[in-house]
C-alpha cells in the first residue's frame, strides 16, 4: 500500500534547513575571508620574491611593496568571496520562489516518487543511501548525494510516520 504525503509547498526555511543536511563542503563567507587572507599573503611574498625584490637595493622598499601587494590581493579576493556570497544569497531566494509549487510525496515499494506540477520523479530504493528523521522532517539522501525532504507539515499523522518508517528500514541497509 503506498504512502501518500499531504501536499506540500517548500519554503525559505525549508531549502535553508536542507542546505544544513547536504553532505558536501560549503564555503562560508567567514571560511571564504580566511582563505583570502590566507592566499593574499601567500601571493604577496611571491610577488615580492619574483617580481620587486630584484627591483630595490633597499630592503625597506621591498617590505613596502610586499605589504601594498599583499593588501591589494586581499581585498581583491574579499571582493570576490563577498560577491560569491552575494550571488549565492540571490540563488537561495530564486529557488525559494520557484520551489511554490505544489507536491506530494509517494513511498511504496518500488521506491520514492515525488509528483508535482511539472511532472513525476521516481527513484528506486536501490537509489536511496539513508533515510533520517529531522525536527519531524523526513529526509532522504540519494546515493548520489540528492536530497528528498519531506517536511513535518506534510506527515499525515502518527500512524503514516511509523508505516513509513517500516517500510525504510524494509528497504533500506542499517
Amino acid at each position: 500500500m503506498p504512502l501518500i504525503s499531504s501536499p506540500h509547498r517548500f519554503d525559505a526555511a525549508d531549502l535553508r534547513g536542507a542546505s544544513s543536511i547536504s553532505s558536501g563542503p560549503h564555503l562560508s563567507l567567514l571560511s571564504g575571508g580566511l582563505a583570502a587572507a590566507g592566499l593574499a599573503v601567500v601571493l604577496g611574498w611571491a610577488v615580492a620574491e619574483i617580481v620587486l625584490k630584484p627591483l630595490s637595493d633597499r630592503p625597506q622598499d621591498t617590505t613596502l611593496l610586499v605589504a601594498e601587494a599583499g593588501w591589494a590581493a586581499f581585498f581583491l579576493l574579499v571582493a570576490v568571496v563577498v560577491w560569491f556570497g552575494r550571488k549565492a544569497g540571490a540563488i537561495d531566494r530564486e529557488q525559494a520562489r520557484r520551489a511554490g509549487s505544489e507536491q506530494t510525496m509517494v513511498l511504496d515499494e518500488t521506491g520514492v516518487r515525488l509528483i508535482g506540477r511539472w511532472g513525476e520523479s521516481h527513484t528506486r530504493w536501490e537509489g536511496i543511501a539513508r533515510a533520517d528523521w529531522r525536527d519531524g522532517d523526513l529526509v532522504l539522501t540519494g546515493r548520489d548525494g540528492v536530497l528528498f525532504l519531506l517536511p513535518a507539515r506534510a506527515v499525515p499523522d502518527e500512524a503514516w510516520r511509523l508505516a513509513a518508517d517500516d517500510l525504510l528500514k524494509a528497504h533500506l541497509a542499517p
